[in-house]
């Protein structure tokens, strides 16, 4: 393994190690950041595919965007209705 190599796996962990702490204080945005940067430093390593699978798990749930347009939607629907 060269050098380089074991250097960004070493940067991987690192960031994964400050990911978790950042996690602990419920500070989602920044680990999210740094899940980012974890896969890209050693994209074949378990640390980055744990980071990837965080990732995935961090992400918006579309439901609940839908479920608040819906929700404005029919309350714009009752305002209409009531000043009519």
């Amino acid at each position: 393994m060269a050098d380089g190599e074991k250097a960004a796996r070493r940067e991987a962990k690192e960031l994964w190690d400050a990911s978790r702490a950042a996690f602990s204080a419920g500070n989602y945005r920044e680990v999210r950041r740094l899940d980012r940067l974890t896969a890209e430093r050693a994209p074949g390593s378990d640390v980055a595919a744990d980071a990837k699978r965080e990732l995935e798990g961090l992400g918006h749930d579309r439901n609940v965007f839908y479920i608040a347009g819906a929700v404005t939607l029919m309350y714009v629907f009752a305002w209409v209705y009531a000043l009519s």
